[in-house]
């Protein structure tokens, strides 16, 4: 049984928050222009405080995870000058997606309804996370594909 070594798993758990933010910031916009309060206790805001909740919480183990990845790439020998960018945006990603999680899920449990302008700026916060994990990932994407950090050859 082959061993998962936690350069590996790292590109494998990052899908997570990835695919939970985009559908978290497309899940506000739809409730937003549905006309749905994101702090009320319809359908559509409490799948988007859900997924934020989520978010949040796969963001901190696969941060977790990629410091791991972080300093066995450091002992294989690559420079920290290509890791840092990566490793800085992404732990910029995890303290505000945990922010996130935490106000969405106050939002939740509270049953607050916001204002019109409010469900603006909390649909607005969820796209600017959604952005700023695509940036994240194609600066990891550069990692692997321009670099071959923590690219495991088949045999070693």
């Amino acid at each position: 049984m082959p061993v998962l070594k936690p350069e590996i798993m790292h590109p494998l758990m990052v899908h997570f928050p990835i695919v939970l933010l985009i559908a978290l910031a497309m899940t506000d916009h739809v409730a937003l222009f549905a006309g749905r309060n994101l702090g009320g206790q319809s359908c559509l805001p409490n799948i988007s405080a859900l997924l934020a909740v989520l978010a949040g919480a796969t963001a901190m183990f696969v941060y977790v995870n990629g410091s791991v990845a972080y300093d066995i790439a450091l002992t294989n020998g690559t420079s920290p000058v290509v890791l840092d960018m990566h490793r800085d945006l992404g732990t910029v990603l995890t303290v505000l997606a945990l922010i996130w999680a935490v106000l969405r899920g106050w939002i939740l449990v509270r049953q607050r309804t916001v204002s019109r302008m409010w469900n603006i700026l909390v649909a607005s916060t969820s796209l600017g996370l959604a952005i700023l994990v695509v940036v994240v990932a194609l600066y990891g994407t550069g990692l692997v594909y321009a670099h071959g950090v923590n690219v495991v050859v088949p045999g070693t």
